[in-house]
């Protein structure tokens, strides 16, 4: 996924007896499981050099992206709310003060218009946490999307 969303390619790595179970199981014959038509236009991108100078661009412009996040969270957050710095992916994780629920959260962030998923659906620990994904917008969609999420924290918080 990394040259477009969707263009899935990659590769299985594992033993020879358990390479033949795969290749054995009729499911590249049948389901349609390998693409030709995809693998091609990978390998061109790559013999070409597209593949590189797409993933630089692509490094810079999330970059800029978290950054454009993390600024506009720093600035509009309310106290008691935090939020960690990724090592790398597209999602920051956003922690609301301890017994406060990101799903009770999420319903008056959809009145305003801004979403994110609760982090209580990866981990029973992580009720208080929302994921937030900085991969599809723009620096000025970022900073209207977290004083929406501000707001609507300020408005759960006061309900409490």
């Amino acid at each position: 996924k990394i040259l477009a969303p969707s263009l899935r390619v990659g590769w299985i790595q594992g033993s020879p007896e358990m390479l033949k179970k795969i290749a054995d199981c009729g499911q590249l014959d049948s389901s349609g499981g390998i693409n030709p038509i995809c693998y091609g236009i990978v390998q061109k991108c790559i013999d070409e050099g597209l593949l590189d100078e797409h993933l630089d661009e692509t490094r810079k412009t999330l970059a800029t992206r978290y950054e454009t996040l993390a600024a506009a969270l720093k600035k509009y957050l309310p106290a008691g709310c935090t939020f960690e710095e990724p090592q790398g992916g597209y999602f920051v994780l956003v922690s609301l003060p301890e017994g406060q629920s990101a799903a009770d959260l999420l319903k008056i962030a959809l009145t305003k218009k801004v979403a994110f998923l609760p982090g209580g659906g990866f981990a029973k620990t992580m009720g208080h946490c929302l994921r937030l994904s900085f991969s599809m917008y723009d620096a000025d969609d970022i900073d209207v999307g977290v004083q929406r999420l501000a707001e609507a924290i300020k408005e759960y918080q006061a309900g409490l």
